[in-house]
């Protein structure tokens, strides 16, 4: 029992330290992995948020583009009148057809440069001539 007992009180006192390096080592790594998952979410939330930008953005392009392609069709053609010859309101092209102000004016400017005041005067020009009255006249009678 003497040197049974010894070999006991050694497991026995390397225990606690085998324990705590164990959980030690547990911890490190449940860190780790925490920090991991950590990263990868935010990496895969940024992937999303870019991806939400750019679907964004390409919608921004199609609705200025078919506010563009109506205005062509209606501004520059003499087949955007009704039946009668008559311009109904669902034949003006519209920015936002169903939208606000806001959303009919980020239409009609999407893609203008406002840093550059000289472009920019251009783009805010071009859309007071296409909508003044008297040449919205000339142009659909």
């Amino acid at each position: 029992t003497g040197r049974n007992g010894s070999d006991e009180n050694i497991i026995q006192s390397n225990g606690p330290k085998n324990r705590e390096k164990r959980l030690l080592r547990e911890t490190e790594e449940d860190e780790r992995s925490r920090r991991e998952l950590r990263a990868r979410l935010e990496r895969e939330h940024e992937e999303y948020l870019q991806r939400a930008a750019r679907k964004e953005e390409e919608t921004r392009q199609g609705r200025k583009r078919r506010y563009e392609e109506r205005c062509a069709a209606t501004f520059h053609s003499s087949s955007s009148k009704g039946p009668e010859g008559l311009l109904g309101y669902d034949d003006i092209p519209w920015p936002a057809p169903r939208g606000s102000l806001e959303e009919m004016v980020a239409v009609m400017l999407h893609g203008a440069d406002r840093s550059d005041l000289t472009v920019f005067r251009k783009v805010l020009r071009r859309q007071q001539a296409l909508w003044h009255p008297d040449k919205f006249v000339q142009r659909c009678g």
